[in-house]
């Protein structure tokens, strides 16, 4: 007996519901296919369609636009034509044949490249043989731009100076070029069109300029020459009207100027201590009447010797000798208004031959430099006081300092005399209100006192026994 399949009512139910779907999702992406294809043709149809419009409307344009360009170029050349006539009349003007020669014509509307460029070209050679081409910095810095080379600054603060070129790493850059002005000590920055070469460097590649340099050099100096033979005339005649103003005090009109140092010959002392050189002095004696010197005549390290005139002033009667005196105070003020800058500048002590305010300054600063700055023991010490002390607080204690050091205390500061550098080094180490303190109650006082008050500040025990022997001797 044969076995037959079997399968319960709601298990194929169930079965032939899934064949059913399946069959109809086949159907439906079959449609979807259909669909999509029919779709695909419809684009295509419809791309087809829009080349050919394209096509068409491309083909009917091309020859307008062809048409267009052609006429637009036949009517710029028209214009062309045209604008040549009309500048050919500008070109046949004689105001414009001038100006082109020179090189200033105006460019026209109807000129080729090559005729601008030819215009161009005609005005650079013309402005570079002028010499009023600017140089291009791009290129980098010019052959006499170098470093540590002399130029002359031509515009600014320092117009007219002598400067050293420092850098040129700017130049290409921004154009500025570091310099060197010597007179003020200082560097700055300045375009490269505002320097000018020295020396070797100054030639110009301008003919013109070196024709206008070589002419405007020869005018000057002959200008002044003629001036300085002019004012040496016009004083040579001032001179002669005050000698016969003055004739008859020439013989006593004799003034002291300020004493001059003279180095003593070479010696085996002289290397060994070369601080005391300058210890000879020499009197010289100005003719306030002739404007001459005793020693112009005589050999340097020899003494002048006192006028007879002088010596005849002073056996005279004390009102006579003032009223030669104040003549010859006249005659000094009216030579040395008459003298020039430079003379007064070459004596450098005329101004100062009756100023006793001045002639004292100019010891003190001689003190300064010769006994304070230039010692070795104290020179430091003493150096730092510029940056501690005001200039009068300054002033004042290189009085004080000399004051107490001076010839009339019977030592010598510079070499023999270590209680002064013990006094110097222990002012020097005060602090500055002690210091200021000092100076005010030191100004007033005369030379042994101030060196005893600045003495008791090295030494306090000394003040101390001061004191003990003023109160002595005040008991009896």
């Amino acid at each position: 007996m044969e076995a037959v399949s079997y399968l319960a009512v709601e298990a194929k139910s169930a079965q032939d519901v899934r064949l059913h779907e399946k069959e109809l999702e086949q159907a439906e992406a079959l449609r979807a296919l259909d669909v999509s294809r029919q779709v695909a043709a419809i684009e295509l149809q419809k791309q087809e369609i829009a080349a050919l419009l394209i096509q068409t409307a491309y083909r009917a344009k091309r020859g307008r636009v062809e048409g267009q360009a052609y006429m637009k170029a036949v009517r710029h050349t028209n214009r062309m034509v045209y604008q040549r006539l009309k500048d050919d009349s500008v070109r046949s003007a004689f105001t414009y044949k001038l100006r082109k020669v020179v090189g200033m014509a105006p460019v026209l509307a109807s000129d080729t490249i090559e005729e601008v460029q030819a215009v161009q070209l005609r005005k650079d050679k013309i402005v570079n043989a002028l010499g009023l081409a600017t140089y291009d910095h791009t290129k980098g810095p010019p052959p006499w731009c170098q470093y540590n080379v002399p130029v002359e600054i031509l515009v600014g603060d320092f117009k007219s100076c002598v400067a050293t070129v420092v850098s040129t790493a700017q130049v290409v850059e921004s154009g500025l070029v570091m310099v060197h002005v010597t007179a003020a000590n200082k560097s700055v920055t300045l375009p490269l069109a505002a320097l000018k070469p020295l020396g070797d460097n100054a030639s110009h590649s301008s003919k013109v300029l070196q024709l206008v340099d070589t002419v405007g050099n020869a005018a000057h100096k002959l200008q002044v020459s003629l001036l300085d033979r002019m004012e040496k005339k016009r004083h040579d005649l001032k001179l002669r009207h005050h000698r016969t103003e003055f004739k008859d005090l020439e013989e006593y009109a004799w003034v002291e100027l300020p004493r001059e140092p003279v180095s003593p010959p070479a010696n085996d002392n002289a290397a060994a201590s070369p601080r005391q050189h300058n210890v000879a002095t020499k009197t010289t004696w100005w003719n306030v009447v002739t404007n001459t010197r005793t020693n112009d005549s005589v050999e340097l390290g020899k003494t002048s010797v006192k006028p007879h005139g002088v010596k005849a002033m002073e056996t005279m009667e004390p009102g006579a000798r003032e009223d030669m005196q104040a003549q010859i105070q006249d005659a000094h003020d009216k030579l040395v208004k008459i003298e020039t800058k430079s003379d007064r500048q070459r004596r450098a002590s005329v101004d100062t031959a009756f100023s006793q305010v001045n002639a004292k300054a100019i010891d003190d600063a001689l003190f300064w430099h010769d006994s304070l700055w230039s010692h070795p023991r104290v020179g430091k010490k003493a150096r730092d006081l510029v940056k501690e002390l005001p200039t009068d607080d300054l002033r004042r204690a290189v009085q004080l300092l000399a004051r107490v050091g001076s010839p009339s205390t019977g030592t010598n500061v510079i070499d023999e005399d270590p209680t002064w550098e013990k006094m110097v080094l222990k002012f020097c180490a005060l602090k500055t209100a002690e210091k200021k303190e000092l100076l005010t109650e030191t100004q007033d006082m005369n030379a042994a006192d101030a060196r005893a008050v600045l003495w008791s500040v090295v030494d306090p025990k000394a003040k101390e026994s001061q004191q003990t022997s003023d109160q002595g001797h005040v008991d009896i």
